[in-house]
């Protein structure tokens, strides 16, 4: 396979990172713990390979790390804590938390709310499993905020505890102050960053976008492409909006890892939008039309119920097609980054971003009834709660040792997978110098 590869080369990378076979070896019983030691394997699901750091490869792996807590929460939890149910953000972390412009109390006046904008993995399940992935996500990026103090500001939000913004990063206070013409002139800006102008026509600039034209995607894509577009453009044209452009990209990393993402450049009296549309998938047994749509529906409102307002002119809209199913969003300006904050003299701030961050997920859990059932049972006896935060620590401990080890694992099979392919390929260059020699 490596061999016939060589003869494309615009596919090498994809064979490295992609298609080539990780063989791991398991750990054993006594590597993490022997409540659930962490196989390559759960179920159905296998562990995916990305040459990064730990946090991406656990993002690009949110569906393995779903299957292993479903299969090992009983292990580590009572049972009343294993019986909750709630819907969950399924990828919930700093990034996905932005300004949303809303209309207070339907009227035309606005101001700005932070709130949740991914739903690609909300779906109905066990209600702790925001906190399980949270808490895996942040340990991949440090070792030095413990399970148990994420699970802490979880239930400090779940208790209704204002949230504390004093010591957060200061691009995330600034997103937190900004006004509602504020968020509208950046939002403006980034569509302005992201289109070019040739010959008078206004096009999608593909390059900052990291997308590219239909026209140069694979075939499997521009056979999809026509049925997809009379979908989206119908959607848009509801919404007053006329398509200009389209471009196509898919992820090789991250939560949306593989999925098809479209991008439509759209224009409605005189005023330039992009639109994306990400590919979703069924979660367990539940269809993506049904969990994101019912989702959007609590999380959306949720945050506005206490000021009686509502969201203003919101874009997002499941859209489903006898080909795919896909949540439509504007492209809109990302007002903060943690990924790399992680240690160091950044570590302040993402520590005081990740509580946050619980404590905005506490709330969510707290304004649904399975929230209201968790505090009565913390209540109910004295060690409850403490029994809770062992338990947080001890179950996120058992995952992230033996799947810190997967992953580096796996790293070194890429790494001796891009080795075997260089070695073929210089013994190729030197075979086709020796031809042209011979004649």
């Amino acid at each position: 396979m490596i061999l016939k590869a060589l003869k494309k080369p615009l596919i090498l990378i994809k064979l490295i990172l992609l298609t080539a076979t990780i063989v791991i070896e398991h750990p054993g019983a006594g590597s993490a713990s022997a409540q659930g030691a962490c196989p390559a394997t759960v179920g159905n699901t296998q562990w995916r390979a990305v040459n990064r750091s730990l946090m991406m490869a656990l993002r690009s792996n949110a569906s393995f790390t779903r299957a292993w807590f479903k299969e090992n929460v009983s292990k580590f939890f009572a049972r009343e804590f294993v019986e909750l149910e709630a819907y969950v953000i399924g990828d919930i972390h700093l990034n996905n938390l932005a300004p949303k412009l809303i209309s207070i109390g339907g009227t035309s006046r606005k101001r700005s709310e932070m709130t949740v904008i991914d739903f690609d993995d909300a779906h109905f399940g066990k209600a702790l499993a925001d906190l399980f992935y949270l808490s895996v996500i942040t340990r991949s990026g440090t070792q030095d905020i413990s399970a148990r103090e994420i699970a802490q500001s979880y239930l400090d939000g779940l208790n209704g505890k204002p949230l504390d913004t004093s010591q957060l990063d200061h691009q995330l206070q600034a997103a937190l102050k900004l006004t509602p013409q504020e968020i509208e002139r950046l939002n403006e800006k980034y569509t302005e960053g992201h289109i070019s102008t040739k010959r008078n026509k206004v096009r999608l600039n593909h390059k900052k976008l990291d997308t590219k034209k239909i026209s140069k995607s694979s075939k499997e894509v521009q056979d999809v492409f026509p049925i997809l577009e009379t979908s989206f453009k119908r959607v848009l044209a509801e919404r007053g909006y006329q398509v200009i452009d389209w471009g196509y990209t898919s992820k090789e990393e991250g939560g949306s890892m593989g999925l098809h993402r479209f991008f439509a450049l759209a224009q409605k009296e005189g005023q330039l939008k992009i639109f994306q549309f990400k590919e979703l998938e069924s979660i367990e047994g539940q269809s993506a039309y049904e969990r994101v749509a019912h989702a959007m529906s609590i999380f959306w409102n949720l945050p506005f119920r206490k000021n009686n307002s509502t969201p203003l002119e919101d874009h997002h809209e499941v859209i489903s097609t006898e080909v795919g199913t896909y949540l439509m969003a504007v492209k809109e300006k990302r007002l903060y980054r943690y990924e790399n904050k992680a240690t160091g003299s950044l570590f302040p701030t993402f520590q005081a971003g990740t509580h946050y961050i619980a404590q905005v997920a506490g709330q969510y859990l707290g304004q649904q009834s399975a929230g209201l059932q968790l505090k009565r049972i913390l209540e109910s006896k004295s060690d409850k709660q403490e029994q809770f935060l062992e338990s947080v620590d001890a179950m996120v401990n058992a995952y992230i040792v033996p799947t810190t080890q997967i992953h580096n694992q796996a790293v070194a099979q890429l790494k001796r997978n891009r080795e075997e392919v260089h070695k073929a390929q210089t013994k190729n260059k030197k075979k086709k110098k020796r031809k042209k020699k011979d004649k």
